[in-house]
């Protein structure tokens, strides 16, 4: 995120009430009518629920719901009460924590203008009070070295390397868990897996519905990683590359992406390779996530090589003079082509 830009754009509070009809009570400064339908279609007011749904390359959403008071309290009449946040950038490790203050700064008083004194402390201070304690919210490591990364690769196991592969491809995969926190979880591990990159989350899309606007989201591009709640999101083989069920623990190549994700010597290696660091138990999943990187680095770097000692060829060419196994020569001229390596 560009460090001159406003860390947080707009807060909101969308309400349930007694009679259960939903209301965005208050906005500040404002949010667009398509981004207040997307992000209400997703809330389901549950205790603590914690969402995170990203609509384009600037719009983050974090919502976290709360009971309302007690009979006597400011909030009677409302069942649930949820804040919602919109920012430039992916980190649910820091926006849960302003979502936190917020909340609780709602949920005492039941005034708007105790909410916007927290955001705008957040937003021109970059600080946070939680009683006695204030939070800078510069002090936040990276996204992709708090992901549960090792969970995801003894889950999926040898499996993994096709969603490697096809987001190092820049493809399409579809990923599917019932529980929003869950699929948030394994997104972010699987974004992680190409932290090589400078904005790794920049194509996931961490919460979406089978609904004609969330699929309106994914037409026409070449690239994403998306995750729904709904298992209907099944049918749509139009919309993917690579199909994932976490619950089932289930990866299924769609039959036009066999040829791009077809595997080789290299797959075998680095599939192998995540196995061993999700198993090392002197590894945290930040080291996974370094040891990943270095990994992919190394590969690149092994395909430029190639490249480069043949520099009045195109990539395409001088990789394919260098007498490779065919499946090898397809999936290094593919990396070539994403990764940008050409003489």
């Amino acid at each position: 995120m560009d460090s001159g830009s406003p860390l947080l754009k707009a807060v909101a509070i969308l309400e349930k009430d007694s009679n259960n009809d939903i209301l965005w009570s208050w906005v500040f400064p404002s949010l667009e009518k398509s981004e207040r339908s997307s992000v209400q279609a997703k809330v389901s007011f549950e205790a603590g629920e914690f969402l995170v749904v990203h609509l384009d390359s600037e719009a983050w959403f974090y919502t976290l719901s709360q009971p309302g008071s007690s009979s006597s309290g400011p909030l009677q009449f409302v069942l649930s009460a949820a804040i919602v946040l919109k920012t430039d950038e992916f980190h649910p490790e820091k926006y849960i924590r302003v979502l936190t203050a917020l909340s609780e700064a709602y949920l005492d008083s039941g005034s708007p203008p105790d909410v916007l004194r927290v955001y705008l402390s957040a937003q021109a201070e970059k600080l946070i009070k939680q009683g006695d304690v204030t939070l800078s919210l510069q002090t936040f490591s990276d996204p992709a070295e708090s992901v549960p990364i090792k969970e995801l690769v003894q889950c999926l196991q040898l499996e993994t390397i096709l969603i490697y592969t096809a987001l190092l491809l820049r493809l399409r995969v579809i990923v599917y868990h019932h529980s929003p926190g869950a699929l948030r979880g394994a997104l972010s591990a699987m974004a992680a897996l190409m932290a090589h990159r400078d904005c790794p989350f920049t194509d996931m899309y961490p919460l979406l519905c089978n609904s004609e606007h969330d699929m309106q989201l994914l037409k026409g591009k070449t690239s994403y990683l998306a995750g729904f709640t709904d298992a209907s999101v099944a049918a749509h083989q139009d919309l993917r590359d690579l199909w994932v069920s976490l619950p089932s623990a289930e990866v299924v190549i769609t039959p036009s992406a066999k040829e791009a994700l077809a595997r080789c010597k290299t797959h075998k290696d680095i599939a192998l390779f995540l196995i061993r660091c999700a198993e090392n138990g002197q590894y945290s999943d930040k080291d996974v996530v370094k040891e990943i990187s270095a990994k992919t680095r190394s590969l690149i770097s092994t395909i430029g090589k190639i490249v480069h000692e043949n520099a009045s060829l195109t990539a395409d060419k001088a990789i394919q003079i260098a007498n490779l196994p065919p499946a090898m020569e397809s999936f290094y001229r593919a990396v070539a082509r994403v990764e940008r390596i050409h003489n």
